[in-house]
Order: C-alpha cells, then structure tokens, then sequence
C-alpha cells in the first residue's frame, strides 16, 4: 500500500519547510509528495523544489482547486492531505498504511494538535469534530489532517462543491 501525500499552498513560505522537514523525518517514508503551487508570489514553489517533491501548478485560485489537482495528480491508492503549516508526527505516515491496511476503509481524519493552543500536547480532533458534526449535521472529514483512498476520490470528485465559501 502506498502513500501520495499533497499539500495545498499558497504563499507558504514561512512554514512549508517546516511541514517538508517532518516528512522527511517519518520513520516510513511517504511515496510520493505532491506540493500544489496556488499561484504564489512568494518563494513556496522554490522552496519545495529545493526537497525534491513533486511540485505541480494549480491557476485556478482557491484550496479546493488545489486540493483537486493535488489529489488528481496523486499516482498512489491512499491520498493523505495535510496543510502547509502543519508538523507532522514522525509515525504519521506509518499510521496511515497501518490504518487502511487490510481493511476497507474510504477516508479517516487523522489527529489534529492546534500548536499556537495554550494546551499544545492535547489533541482536540474529537472535540472539533463533534462541534463540525453539530454545525453541519453530519460527520466530516477535518481538512488539515485527512486521508483517503484514491477510488473514493475518483467516485465522489464529481459531486465536490468548488466554492471555498461553501466548503469552509
């Protein structure tokens, strides 16, 4: 089972190599990591380059334009997106194969540690989510932190709403 990791950026200089530099430190190594260009005018695409990820383009202004592109362009069975300004645990990768290992699963979010909250070490993934799930009436996927399998990307895209206003 394999991994595309993509990231979504768009003028992410300050934290794109901090979220680059903890994927090269997984103790299992992503297969593919796909930074996704949102027309920066800042040094995020250089940046990137610089770690020897794919980094591909996307015009169309806006994450989930993004996003798509990045999940499109992924070449593996497992799709994990995770944001620009994320530290990602060194297990993260690991935890993800284990995960959809042998079982069938479409999509997990996976933990989310806010590092700028006042009690960094607690994670407030269920929390958020259950608020999400009150707010909206019904389970979501928490997009900083999300995984999913590429035959259920290719099975929902067509329904996906591309008005960041309305995903948010």
């Amino acid at each position: 089972m394999k991994v595309s990791v993509v990231i979504p950026a768009f003028n992410e200089e300050k934290y794109i190599s901090r979220c680059l530099e903890s994927l090269m430190q997984q103790q299992e190594a992503a297969d593919e990591i796909i930074v996704v260009d949102n027309n920066s005018t800042d040094n995020t695409a250089k940046i990137a380059g610089k770690f020897g990820v794919r980094v591909i383009g996307e015009k169309r202004q806006g994450m989930t334009p993004a996003r798509n592109a990045g999940f499109d362009a992924a070449r593996h069975e497992i799709i994990a997106k995770a944001d620009a300004d994320n530290t990602l645990p060194p297990y993260w990768v690991k935890k993800i194969k284990s995960n959809f290992s042998g079982r069938k699963i479409d999509a997990l979010t996976g933990p989310i540690i806010f590092g700028d909250f006042p009690l960094k070490t607690v994670s407030l993934s269920q929390l958020y989510s259950r608020l999400v799930k009150l707010i909206v009436g019904s389970e979501v996927l928490l997009g900083m932190n999300y995984m999913l399998t590429k035959r259920i990307w290719e099975k929902v895209k067509p329904g996906i709403c591309w008005d960041d206003k309305l995903v948010h």
